[in-house]
């Protein structure tokens, strides 16, 4: 047999039943003009890709761009092409944004390599390389 204690606490444990609310004064439809009006909507021509861009970050968090980078944008069938005549690299991929971020990497790994060879390099990679520095800051 159950003693008054356990019962007490029992009901206590017990969650009320539900309620229901009544709804609010507000009104429950609202009724809207039928008729449809024709407006005139210009559209834009779509704008053309640009041909040059300038490049002011790369898809690599030890890198930061210092100076914009120049980028020259190709597309040759379904692929774009982005380059940096000045050091003669270059991008690829399906949209301008992958191509720039492909030269990126690219930017990134010639960056270390060039920085690792420094003393031994000659004059055509060292003019590259001091343009890499000129535009880019590597923070490792």
């Amino acid at each position: 047999m159950a003693t008054m204690s356990q019962y007490l606490v029992n009901q206590s444990l017990e969650q009320p039943g539900p309620k229901v609310v009544p709804p609010p004064n507000a009104p429950q439809a609202v009724v809207f003009d039928r008729g449809i009006q024709r407006i005139r909507v210009q559209i834009r021509a779509r704008e053309r890709r640009p041909n040059h861009i300038l490049l002011g970050t790369i898809n690599h968090c030890d890198f930061r761009v210092i100076k914009p980078i120049p980028v020259h944008l190709d597309v040759r069938g379904d692929t774009v092409i982005a380059s940096w005549r000045k050091i003669d690299e270059f991008g690829t991929g399906t949209s301008s944004s992958l191509a720039c971020d492909d030269l990126g990497h690219t930017i990134a790994e010639l960056y270390l390599s060039l920085k690792a060879d420094e003393p031994r390099l000659g004059p055509d990679l060292a003019r590259v390389w001091g343009v890499l520095k000129e535009h880019v800051m590597h923070r490792p």
